[in-house]
């Protein structure tokens, strides 16, 4: 914390080049102090004031020295919401539902796939803060799971997966508890024990052919048949929806094959779990 008489005596300062500009904006005068520091980068506070109200004093420097403290911790608050907004940013950009439950099994956190599926009111949804099935065998399987996640350790019995009927008839959802043992950095006041719970929507967008045809050099057509065997269709189904015959399909499957380094549909099928799902192009 420095008064701008410590940093350059006012006689001095009237001699030089700098005086006449600072009576041109009324600022003869000023304060400031460091907020934040780091490698080249700094936040400061500054306060300047006219020659006729005289120079700053102790009892400024005092107020100053006061203030530096609270603005530092507001800054450092500023950086961690801002971290936070990233992260939930990422987390929107997911195609698997991610909710993120406290101790008790209260919900803290969904992303945009989770709250889309709640949405729907298809097998899942949230009530008084807490996630629920409509499903009673498949509610107590998910309550248990989540009570387990809860109490790690403490049992052999560690149910991680509840399949979850849908009243739409659609093929269940996938659910997958686990207990977070750390406290998620990025996420204020949450609490250092939390449960993730993962669901995933076998109906849901598959992965497009487009970033197929990029990562491994496909043609549009090898991209297209590719897409269809990830959305669990068969290759005779997969040539049916692209109009081609079941033996240009295979030839096709064999120049996949060839440039995915797979020998089989098994093999190409991981791989293609394992992709990014989340940059979807037409």
């Amino acid at each position: 914390m420095l008064l701008s008489q410590e940093l350059c005596p006012p006689e001095l300062f009237r001699r030089s080049e700098f005086y006449e500009f600072a009576r041109q904006i009324d600022g003869m005068h000023c304060t400031g102090g460091c907020i934040w520091r780091r490698s080249n980068q700094a936040l400061t506070l500054t306060a300047t004031r006219g020659g006729r109200k005289g120079e700053f004093d102790e009892t400024t420097r005092n107020v100053t020295e006061t203030l530096l403290p609270h603005l530092n911790r507001a800054h450092a608050l500023q950086q961690r919401l801002q971290i936070q907004a990233a992260t939930v940013s990422v987390l929107d950009a997911l195609p698997t539902a991610i909710l993120l439950l406290g101790p008790s099994g209260q919900v803290l956190y969904v992303n945009t796939a989770a709250e889309q599926i709640l949405r729907s009111g298809d097998g899942l949804y949230v009530r008084d803060g807490t996630l629920l099935a409509s499903d009673t065998k498949a509610n107590a399987g998910l309550r248990h799971a989540i009570r387990t996640a809860a109490s790690p350790g403490k049992t052999l019995d560690c149910p991680t997966a509840v399949l979850v009927p849908r009243p739409s008839l659609r093929r269940d959802y996938q659910v997958v508890v686990s207990p977070l043992l750390k406290a998620i950095p990025q996420f204020l006041a949450m609490p250092a024990q939390t449960i993730a719970v993962l669901t995933t929507d076998p109906h849901a967008q598959p992965l497009s052919g487009g970033l197929i045809r990029q990562l491994y050099g496909l043609t549009p057509k090898e991209a297209e048949l590719t897409a269809r065997l990830a959305a669990g269709l068969s290759l005779e189904e997969a040539a049916e929806h692209l109009a081609m015959t079941y033996e240009t399909a295979r030839t096709h499957l064999r120049r996949i094959f060839m440039k995915t380094d797979t020998q089989r549909q098994s093999e190409l099928a991981l791989l293609l779990g394992r992709l990014p799902q989340v940059i979807r192009q037409v």
